[in-house]
């Protein structure tokens, strides 16, 4: 049993190495010079420190472009929100075959890859004026949203017995009432952990940014770090010490959001 449990948590911690390590090697690089960044063998701790975190935040003004970010995360989150909730509820509480048909063609919404989507999307919000704008941005963000988020919500949804609706229409509610006052509630795990996961993807959004957005002024973080890479010399430093300063802060979030999405699934469960 001893043996058993050694030989798991060594596994653990090995899965835990190979997924920090690109991390740890994101944050040591970026304190290294660019002669240092390309030694062999590598070095694992920088030799000369350098701090240019300061130049590259002032001069690139990472400030806005964060903002940028913020608001294209925030909006794609809020949409896919509005438009996943209902539907999802709807399939949860019907099972035929016009439901099996509906979850097939969400999935086939999930596997189209945005790097397809975008040119016509591009094409769809040029007559809209939607282009080189964030409600554009956050539109297409969402549309990739939206499918996966229908599935986990209806998860959520077929776990709450029906009992605690009929019980709740008994008391006077009507369906409307049922679902805001009954349904919702129950499922905040829910809300609150596809909310994360919608948040942290618009965070990271890059396709429909660098395709829709042409104004500097408007774009994010993600379309900045990639125009350090040059048709003939890549700014390794700056790309590296923008990309520290970006993740920090949602690593941060993350980790103390973590407690609130275990808590939040853990917490409010129904049996049926």
């Amino acid at each position: 049993m001893k043996a058993s449990r050694y030989s798991l948590t060594i596994i653990a911690v090995m899965t835990l190495l190979v997924y920090l390590f690109p991390l740890y090697w994101l944050y040591i690089s970026s304190f290294k010079g660019m002669a240092e960044l390309f030694s062999f063998p590598p070095t694992f701790f920088p030799a000369n420190p350098q701090f240019n975190f300061i130049d590259v935040f002032l001069d690139y003004e990472l400030h806005r472009h964060f903002i940028n970010s913020l608001i294209i995360a925030s909006g794609m989150t809020v949409i896919v929100l509005l438009f996943s909730v209902g539907p999802a509820y709807v399939l949860s509480r019907y099972n035929n075959i016009m439901v099996d048909i509906a979850l097939f063609v969400i999935l086939l919404m999930q596997v189209l890859p945005p790097a397809i989507m975008s040119t016509p999307m591009y094409m769809m919000f040029l007559p809209l004026g939607l282009n080189d704008t964030y409600l554009g941005v956050i539109i297409a963000g969402a549309s990739k949203g939206i499918p996966y988020s229908i599935i986990l919500f209806r998860f959520g949804f077929m776990n709450i017995p029906k009992v605690l609706e009929d019980a709740g229409k008994v008391d006077g509610c009507t369906r409307a009432g049922v679902f805001f006052r009954i349904v919702l509630p129950l499922c905040r795990n829910h809300i609150l952990v596809i909310s994360m996961l919608n948040f942290l993807q618009g965070m990271g959004e890059y396709v429909y940014s660098k395709s829709l957005l042409s104004s500097t002024d408007t774009l994010p973080v993600t379309v900045i770090i990639s125009n350090f890479v040059g048709p003939n010399s890549v700014d390794w430093t700056s790309a590296l010490s923008m990309s520290v300063m970006y993740v920090t802060p949602i690593i941060i979030v993350f980790v103390f959001m973590q407690k609130k999405i275990v808590a939040g699934l853990t917490s409010g469960s129904v049996k049926g």
